[in-house]
């Protein structure tokens, strides 16, 4: 359950088992989301409308998530960032100019809360 107003969510995942997952997880919560699975995808969604949070897997092949990020930015200066990592331990901070947290791929729900939470603290 969220604690704030629902956030838009852009979802970008490669992976669509796990693209789903995550966004009936934000769902779950209230969240308004949408799942891309493409960085092509991900630039056309990012120039219609102005995210909230932008939710990224850095492996897409055909953009580099510093690219979507950078766009996003661009769009909504505000945007949240959360970049997914693999081998990423629990959620880090100061993660470059472009991404605001980088999440562990099994990420807990309290560290999901977290970067929920610093998106709705820009809204």
């Amino acid at each position: 359950m969220i604690d704030a107003q629902p956030l838009s969510i852009l979802v970008v995942e490669p992976h669509a088992k796990f693209g789903t997952l995550v966004s009936r997880r934000l769902e779950a919560d209230g969240h308004q989301t949408t799942h891309v699975a493409d960085g092509h995808s991900a630039l056309e969604m990012l120039r219609s409308c102005p995210w909230q949070m932008v939710w990224l897997h850095p492996a897409l092949g055909d953009a580099s998530w510093e690219e979507l990020a950078q766009a996003a930015r661009e769009q909504a200066p505000d945007c949240f960032i959360t970049l997914l990592s693999d081998v990423a331990v629990g959620p880090e901070r100061g993660a470059g100019p472009w991404a605001d947290v980088i999440l562990p791929r099994a990420w807990k729900d309290a560290e999901l809360r977290e970067a929920l939470a610093g998106a709705a603290s820009r809204v």
